[in-house]
């Protein structure tokens, strides 16, 4: 109801304040029975100054045949000059090219800048507050686990995995997996190859991920994607996921900088699936984090482009990003090695 207040706020600067309405029925997607009759009946008082309810009678069904706007029923297959929408899209693409090579060519700062911009964040300002949430102490190594919280955030929940013997040049691997942090947790062969080399490891639920995610039941699947409603509400509201991603993995890299538990060790970032525009972001925003590793991810966000009928798409979209970069020149401008795909 508060989008019904604000309207109304608009009419009456306008000198109408009662002219607005908000209806709402249990009736499906599109436009049923009852909202047409609402719809018509609104447009009634206010253009003919008649209150009268409108009803529908019975209409008449029109067979699918007669609605065909060509003889195929698709356009791309009725005029031998139709250009298809992914076609037109990619062409658009490579016409931007120009476009992007002139924003990379101005400095950082205002590259640094427009990038935030067009992920709907800021580089955080609120400090981190740390929860620890338990412990176990188990042959060869410790489970410490924790809640990262910063105000104006979604909390972060990861769990450390402290070696029995940390390598003194050993590092921190921030490891983010698509699966979730309890598939990496429950793998005894990957733990044991860190503890083995006396590394830390940090597995980690970003937001709509492993004990984060969204439920099933809450995204239906003709969307072709996981989170499809907080997709589109984030997109919506300016805030893609992928920078509110960005933000839940400086909150980790806050962490680790400051916990003593981790001091004199190198921040590794290593990202699986979906993760990946993630990591390429966080990994050239931050310094922080020496290194990243990317395996089954997109490496390029033309290939939306190329080959649209894929999932989860929604997941990564930033509206407008093929006008200043792709994902290959962050990585190109995060420094040479810094930021690996390894498949």
């Amino acid at each position: 109801m508060q989008g019904t207040k604000e309207l109304k706020q608009v009419y009456e600067t306008l000198g109408a304040k009662d002219a607005v309405l908000q209806f709402t029925a249990e009736s499906g997607h599109g436009m049923p029975k009852e909202k047409r009759e609402a719809l018509a009946t609104w447009f009634r008082q206010w253009l003919c100054n008649d209150p009268t309810p409108v009803h529908e009678t019975t209409l008449p069904r029109v067979p699918e045949e007669d609605q065909q706007c060509t003889a195929t029923g698709q356009v791309n297959t009725a005029f031998s000059d139709a250009e298809s929408i992914p076609a037109y899209n990619e062409k658009i693409a490579a016409q931007m090219e120009k476009d992007r090579a002139a924003f990379l060519k101005q400095n950082d700062q205002a590259i640094r800048a427009k990038i935030l911009s067009l992920l709907g964040m800021e580089m955080p300002k609120e400090k981190i507050s740390v929860v620890p949430t338990g412990n176990i102490q188990l042959r060869t190594y410790s489970l410490l686990k924790y809640q990262i919280l910063r105000k104006g955030e979604m909390p972060v929940p990861c769990v450390a995995v402290i070696p029995e013997k940390v390598a003194p040049q050993g590092k921190v691997l921030l490891f983010l997996n698509e699966a979730g942090k309890d598939a990496v947790l429950n793998d005894e062969n990957t733990l044991s190859n860190y503890v083995n080399h006396g590394d830390i490891l940090v597995v980690a639920d970003l937001r709509g991920y492993g004990e984060m995610e969204d439920p099933a039941s809450l995204n239906d699947t003709k969307y072709w994607n996981r989170e499809y409603r907080n997709a589109m509400t984030s997109l919506h509201v300016g805030r893609p996921i992928v920078g509110q991603r960005v933000t839940d993995i400086l909150s980790l890299v806050d962490f680790i900088s400051s916990d003593p538990k981790f001091a004199g060790h190198s921040i590794q970032l290593q990202a699986t699936g979906t993760y990946g525009p993630v990591a390429v972001h966080a990994a050239f925003l931050d310094l922080r984090i020496t290194k990243t590793e990317i395996s089954r991810s997109i490496k390029s966000y033309r290939e939306f482009i190329r080959n649209p009928m894929q999932r989860d798409m929604f997941t990564n979209i930033i509206p407008g990003v093929l006008k200043y970069y792709d994902l290959k020149n962050l990585i190109e401008k995060a420094g040479k090695g810094r930021i690996q795909f390894i498949d």
